[in-house]
C-alpha cells in the first residue's frame, strides 16, 4: 500500500473539498424528502411533484419535454402534489398565482412569467404578442383552453 507525504494528503483532502462545493453550488441543496417525477408525453403527461419549488417542477419539464421558461419574479412556492393531462394544463396548474404568457409549438412550450396575479404591474394590460397566449387576468381561460383527453 502506498503511503502519501502529509502534503501530499491535505492537497487530496482540498481536491476533495472543492469537488464537493462546486457540485453543491451548481445543483444545491433540495430540502429532505423535495423530489419531483415527470412521464408520459406532451399530449398526455404525469407530473408528481413533493415540496418543490415551481423554478425546480418547470426544470424538470424543460428536460423531459423542452419546456424553457424566463421569469422576472422568484418561482419559489414549493409544490406538492400530482398533475395529469397535457402539458399545456399542467403548466397552467402550475403558475396558478403568477401573470405569464405562454407560446407553444409542436416541440416546444415557451413561458416567461411577468409577476404575481394581483400585483399592480403598469404591463398588466399590454395584450400578447402574436402567437402567444397570456395568463395576465385571465389564468384559469388559458387552462381550461388547453385540450383534454
Amino acid at each position: 500500500m502506498a503511503r502519501f507525504s502529509p502534503v501530499r494528503r491535505r492537497f487530496r483532502k482540498l481536491k476533495i473539498a472543492i469537488a464537493f462545493l462546486s457540485a453543491t453550488s451548481v445543483v444545491g441543496f433540495a430540502p429532505a424528502g423535495a423530489e419531483v417525477l415527470v412521464e408520459g408525453s406532451v399530449g398526455s403527461a404525469r407530473v408528481q411533484a413533493s415540496k418543490v419549488p415551481v423554478a425546480e417542477v418547470l426544470t424538470a419539464l424543460g428536460t423531459a419535454f423542452g419546456v424553457r421558461y424566463r421569469a422576472v419574479v422568484a418561482l419559489d412556492r414549493p409544490v406538492t402534489g400530482s398533475f395529469s393531462g397535457p402539458l399545456q394544463r399542467i403548466v397552467a396548474d402550475l403558475l396558478d398565482g403568477y401573470d405569464y404568457v405562454l407560446k407553444t409549438s409542436p416541440d416546444t412550450i415557451e413561458i416567461v412569467v411577468v409577476g404575481k396575479q394581483g400585483s399592480n404591474a403598469s404591463f398588466s394590460a399590454i395584450p400578447a404578442a402574436p402567437g402567444w397566449r397570456s395568463s395576465i387576468g385571465n389564468a384559469r381561460a388559458i387552462r381550461d383552453s388547453a385540450p383534454s383527453r
